[in-house]
């Protein structure tokens, strides 16, 4: 069996074209998924200037009680007069599960978002809850288009064994 030289180069091409595809989509991945806890460290620190830097121009939300939040009122909540006080409130948050589905002008993240109490001075249940970001790139930067938090129903409990 003879083996052809030009068939060997164009599959080591297409086999580095691949490559590349692959690694380019991993690297995507990595950054929109480190975009993503960026913002929740930054609710989680009610850090409103970082979130200023990672939403893009039109962000909206769908807040975890179903409301519309244009980006304005998003950045808002997290502007208070003591961000002392409300790191000491605020839960401990933990982001996992990651899917990341890239369309290459834009880039969906799905991911699980847990909030447990930070010590026992929290009197608080575990909550967690799936997200969705749309994240796109602005002005060369990758950024935060739009976000929606649905919780996740826990538990229910099991009735008592007779």
């Amino acid at each position: 069996m003879e083996v052809n030289m030009k068939q060997i180069i164009i599959s080591g091409i297409f086999l580095l074209m691949f490559s590349f595809a692959v690694f380019a989509q991993t690297t995507k991945n990595e950054e929109v998924t480190s975009l993503v806890k960026k913002m929740i460290e930054a609710q989680s620190n009610f850090d409103s200037a970082t979130l200023d830097k990672i939403y893009a121009s039109d962000y909206i939300e769908i807040s975890p009680i179903g409301e519309v939040d244009e980006r304005a009122k998003a950045i808002g909540f997290y502007k208070i007069e003591s961000s002392d006080e409300a790191k000491k409130m605020s839960p401990k948050s933990e982001l996992g599960e990651f899917i990341a589905r890239n369309y290459g002008k834009f880039t969906i993240v799905i991911a699980k978002l847990t909030f447990s109490p930070k010590d026992e001075t929290q009197k608080m249940p575990a909550i967690s809850m799936r997200t969705v970001f749309v994240c796109r790139k602005e002005k060369g930067k990758w950024k935060i288009s739009s976000a929606q938090f649905t919780g996740i129903r826990p538990p229910r409990p099991q009735p008592a064994k007779q």
